[in-house]
């Protein structure tokens, strides 16, 4: 997953802003990027990612590798879920500028 990104959407809401993650040297920055809440991407929080042959975790998220679908919960309660694509880390670098970019105009 290093030098990936993600780009994840509300998968039980109509209209979802996207979220976004960037995958780095065994640490995932996040949790979010919105065009609600613009953060440059060195104020992010890190957090260790462990993988499995099937799923890629951290705190209380899991990533679906054959899906890429995005649970948050704790145990067997999910409480939200994501449907994501992948970004190569560059572009998602820069389209959080664009978005940074129009919030502060």
């Amino acid at each position: 997953m290093d030098k990936k990104g993600l780009v994840c959407r509300r998968d039980d809401l109509y209209f979802s802003r996207p979220y976004y993650f960037i995958f780095s040297d065994k640490t995932v920055l996040g949790p979010w990027v919105t065009i609600d809440t613009p953060q440059r991407l060195g104020s992010l929080r890190e957090t260790k990612y462990h993988t499995l042959s099937s799923t890629i975790s951290w705190g209380s998220y899991t990533l679906m590798l054959d899906t890429l679908r995005l649970e948050f919960g704790l145990r067997s309660i999910k409480e939200k879920i994501w449907q994501c694509e992948f970004m190569n880390a560059e572009h998602l670098a820069l389209v959080i500028l664009q978005r940074q970019r129009k919030i502060s105009r």
